[in-house]
């Protein structure tokens, strides 16, 4: 006679069914008539003298394995093998915060995430803009790293909290994904579709120097970043590096310095600088060549009154600077902001990190 406390028959059809559950490819209308399939076959081998552990063991194996339920009911409801996958929920969360729970049929959820996540990423540009060295550098990086695991995390616990018989939504496509991420791109950087953002847009950038123009201040292989928001509600002052674009419609940035301000008189003779008159202190210039006797193109300049609302910028290397000598004062409408800090630096010939020039603030 067979021992009833041996055996927990409805415990062992339980634990089967959530088996099951964890399949996307089965919705609980499946799982219902697969459990009453179940129970059938159960009480007709448990009529012909077997037990419960016997029976449930034998009629399990005859439905089959959760593998191949899922391959056959997969097969019936295209498009549910793809739904609800925790590790695909958390790869679109690193696309754009909130496809994630896009997918997992939470858009209002995703739409929270992503706004709260361009504000932390305004409030990380702002501290590393005003906050000292390195703390500026410390606090964005390890909120970084907390804000992208959480984005991730909550991606993924979306998917798994999803029941099993999730509705397939009309937005739940590929190709929706993909006029997500492009709307959102087109709407808060029109000007840089592919890798804008507000924070790139309006409070800051990053450079590369890729010239020699601003030696030995900015080397080749200094990476800069640039405080968009310096001119947005102060005046461009003398001895800023500023980065301009040098028409309206280019997109070749430069990075010079204010030497001269708006109505004033600026002179150049034999390499020196006169403000209405006045020479001015320059530590930070360079020369490369040997004096001359200022016939050389650059090294003497006549007096010349600079335009209202406009500004003579200057190279630090003097000898090698293509600048308001040669292409006239820069206005100030062209102004995209002013370097704030070295970021990060490579050596351009040995590709080796200069960390004595990180953090450092151009001057």
């Amino acid at each position: 006679m067979e021992n009833q406390t041996s055996f927990d028959l409805s415990g062992a059809i339980q634990k089967w069914r959530r088996n099951l559950a964890q399949s996307v490819a089965l919705r609980s209308a499946d799982l219902d008539e697969l459990e009453a399939h179940l129970r059938d076959a159960i009480s007709a081998l448990q009529a012909a003298g077997l037990s419960s552990e016997e029976s449930f063991l034998i009629a399990s194996r005859r439905i089959g394995s959760r593998d191949a339920l899922e391959s056959e009911f997969g097969k019936i409801n295209p498009g549910r093998a793809w739904l609800n996958r925790p590790c695909l929920a958390g790869l679109l969360q690193i696309v754009t915060p909130g496809l994630g729970n896009l997918y997992t049929g939470r858009p209002l959820h995703g739409l929270i995430l992503y706004v709260a996540v361009q504000g932390i990423v305004l409030f990380l540009a702002l501290a590393l803009l005003w906050l000292p060295w390195p703390v500026n550098f410390l606090i964005p990086v390890a909120a970084a790293i907390v804000v992208t695991v959480f984005v991730i995390f909550d991606g993924v616990r979306c998917a798994r909290a999803s029941l099993p018989d999730f509705p397939l939504a009309r937005y739940n496509r590929w190709y929706v994904y993909i006029l997500v991420v492009a709307v959102l791109a087109i709407v808060v950087a029109p000007e840089q579709v592919l890798v804008g953002s507000p924070t790139r847009a309006y409070v800051m950038q990053t450079f590369a120097a890729d010239t020699t123009s601003m030696e030995p201040t900015v080397l080749i292989g200094d990476h800069v970043v640039v405080d968009k928001s310096a001119y947005a509600f102060s005046e461009p002052k003398r001895r800023d590096i500023a980065f301009y674009r040098a028409t309206q419609r280019s997109q070749t940035i430069s990075m010079k310095r204010i030497v001269g301000m708006p109505g004033e008189t600026i002179e150049i003779r034999n390499r020196e600088v006169f403000i209405n008159g006045k020479k001015i202190d320059e530590p930070y210039v360079q020369f490369l060549r040997p004096s001359t006797d200022g016939t050389f193109p650059g090294v003497s300049m006549a007096p010349t009154i600079i335009p209202p609302d406009a500004y003579f910028l200057l190279g630090d290397n003097r000898d090698n600077s293509a600048d308001s000598r040669f292409i006239g004062p820069v206005q100030r409408r062209q102004f995209l902001g002013k370097a704030q800090t070295i970021y990060f630096s490579s050596d351009p010939e040995t590709h080796k990190t200069r960390w004595n020039r990180i953090g450092k603030t151009p001057n």
